[in-house]
């Protein structure tokens, strides 16, 4: 036993001795080294590297302690630091160091602070690693010096990070923080595989973290063949994501958007250039422009400037859209053409007419289905107002308008013409009172069929089928809002029916289907739009017929109605005109007018 013990004691106090010889020489080498290794770093990332103290230290093993670290930034971006580090371990290992040499085993920053920028000359990163200003004398090496140090890298950490980053080229700038970042890594050698994870939390540089204000944590991974000849994968989860936070949120609540479950992925091919870069994000639900989604799956792929939509399907409003498609990306005042291809099915037109329409939930429903195909030169609304091509064809069926009498609404908007309108408006107010009666419309059928030219969206092709009657439309909608063009409101056969035995003078309107067909003319903007009646397109006698029993009626209602005797003399030839006849003469006249003759 006794000689066991003085064994142990033995190889005790020898591991001690080597690693005190080991600490030793390393604390030598780097006191020896100190300019040479600053001029190192410098000359590796192109600018001006310093470091307040390099001393050796036990972390995790021996390690050589770097405190202070700063990388200058690039003076075209600005004063102050890059990269700033409260300090670094550098893990040595122990049998090298024996022999004077530094073999690198990990490496861990604590507390580094980065500072990105972009402006509309770049990035400040990417003059790292370009030709640095001449060393100082003082920290050339002597010429009797060795080959530079080897450093081989086995292991690497980052604890509580920070990057920060500012995009100069936005109005108003971007300003974004990334805190609590934490990453690890192994095998960081040009000749071996590297797997590099990482974890953060992302927000608006000076927004608060309390829950108030949106923020986005994060974990993910990097894998690589090698260092030398990159080629891999990327992969970046996260239980929530915020779009307001990089500015594309749609809605004004910046907690409204949010893609929850996140997993994006993407390809890091070695023939980037050639193959392109294949991006994969999947979310299992979320919210957008005040919709609720659930199964968002993506797949494009991004070439150069080209982004190359092969697959975007999502389950939206208890229905489903996908989309394919082509754009690309120009920088910012160049073009940036598209092509988009839509396809919607089954969709709960309730829920879309909220955040599309702006219509209060619950006032329409029914299931919307059809396809759309848009193309054009640049995203930017003034540009899509000119130039947005594209068709747009849309069908509903068995819906309705809740709390709107539709038929009532068109009867208000025909008052406001004081000829055929009011007369209209009031025959049927007056022969078919349960029609404009309650407070809902439904809506058998609703086609809606557009093509889009140079931003104007034209049609001849929109049909509104309800019980009481149809509507239809012929013309154009900007893009701006703006509507002109002809319809035409038919009655249904009861409610014609109803309408021209109370009001015979409107016999002229119906026709052999037994519908009266009222002709309009429409204009406006969609949000106030204007409903005229049009008789420029019934012919003259139907006109003159409309004329004459409706200047008749109204001298019977102020004359009483004639007798035979009264038609047989005023039929005669040579007898004066009567006051009756001279003020149905006049009637004539004013409704001829009136009816465009």
């Amino acid at each position: 036993m006794r000689k066991a013990l003085i064994a142990i004691a033995v190889v005790l106090l020898l591991l001690v001795g080597i690693v005190v010889y080991a600490f030793m020489n390393v604390n030598q080498i780097l006191a020896d080294n100190r300019e040479r290794l600053a001029g190192m770093a410098s000359d590796a990332v192109g600018r001006e590297v310093d470091f307040e103290s390099a001393e050796v230290a036990f972390s995790r093993g021996l390690a050589v302690r770097v405190q202070g670290l700063e990388i200058a930034e690039d003076p075209r971006f600005g004063e102050g630091a890059f990269v700033e580090l409260e300090s670094a371990f550098i893990g040595v290992r122990i049998w090298p160091a024996l022999f004077g040499e530094i073999e690198v085993s990990g490496v861990r920053l604590v507390g580094p602070v980065i500072h990105v920028v972009s402006t509309a000359e770049g990035f400040n990163f990417e003059t790292i690693g370009g030709e640095a200003a001449e060393p100082p004398p003082e920290a050339e090496p002597p010429p009797d010096a060795g080959e530079p140090l080897a450093l081989v890298i086995a292991s690497f950490e980052i604890d509580e990070g920070l990057v920060t980053y500012e995009d100069r080229t936005a109005s108003p700038p971007m300003r974004l923080t990334i805190d609590q970042l934490e990453s690890s890594g192994s095998d960081l050698s040009l000749e071996g595989p590297v797997a590099l994870s990482f974890s953060g939390r992302l927000h608006e540089t000076g927004a608060p973290t309390d829950g108030t204000a949106p923020m986005t944590p994060f974990e993910g991974r990097v894998e690589l063949a090698d260092l030398a000849a990159p080629s891999g994968t990327f992969r970046l989860e996260s239980a929530v994501v915020y779009p307001s936070i990089v500015g594309a949120g749609i809605v004004e609540d910046p907690l409204g958007d949010r893609l929850n479950d996140l997993d994006l992925r993407v390809e890091l091919p070695a023939k980037a250039e050639q193959e392109g870069y294949p991006v994969s994000l999947a979310s299992a639900s979320g919210r957008l422009s005040d919709l609720d989604y659930q199964n968002l799956d993506i797949a494009i792929r991004y070439q150069g400037n080209t982004l190359d939509l092969e697959r975007v399907l999502v389950d939206i409003a208890d229905g489903n859209v996908s989309l394919t498609g082509r754009m690309e990306l120009g920088a910012e005042g160049e073009p940036s053409p598209f092509e988009l291809d839509l396809d919607l099915r089954q969709l709960d037109s309730g829920q879309l007419a909220a955040p599309l329409l702006g219509i209060a939930p619950g006032l329409l429903s029914g299931r919307i289905g059809g396809d759309l195909t848009l193309a054009g030169p640049s995203l930017e609304w003034e540009t899509l107002q000119q130039t947005l091509s594209g068709a747009l064809s849309l069908e509903m069926k068995e819906g309705a308008l809740e709390n709107v009498n539709l038929l009532d609404t068109l009867v208000d908007q025909m008052v406001s013409d004081p000829g055929l309108g009011q007369l209209v408006a009031s025959s049927i107010r007056e022969s078919a009172p349960d029609a404009l009666s309650g407070n809902r419309t439904e809506i058998q059928n609703l086609d809606l069929g557009f093509q889009i030219e140079d931003g104007v969206l034209i049609s001849d092709d929109v049909e509104m089928q309800t019980g009481e009657f149809a509507l239809s439309f012929a013309g154009q909608v900007g893009l701006g809002g703006d509507v002109s063009g002809e319809g035409e409101l038919a009655l249904s056969e009861s409610l014609s029916s109803q309408l021209v035995r109370k009001t015979d003078a409107l016999s002229a309107l119906q026709g052999e289907s037994g519908r009266v067909s009222i002709p309009l003319r429409i204009g406006g903007t969609a949000s106030a739009m204007s409903v005229r009646p049009d008789l420029t397109g019934l012919a003259s006698a139907a006109k003159r017929e409309l004329r004459d029993k409706a200047a008749g009626e109204i001298a019977d209602r102020i004359f009483g109605k004639r007798s035979k005797k009264n038609e047989a003399s005023e039929g005669e030839e040579g007898a004066p005109p009567s006051d009756r006849e001279a003020a149905e003469g006049l009637l004539k006249k004013g409704l001829g007018r009136l009816l465009g003759e």
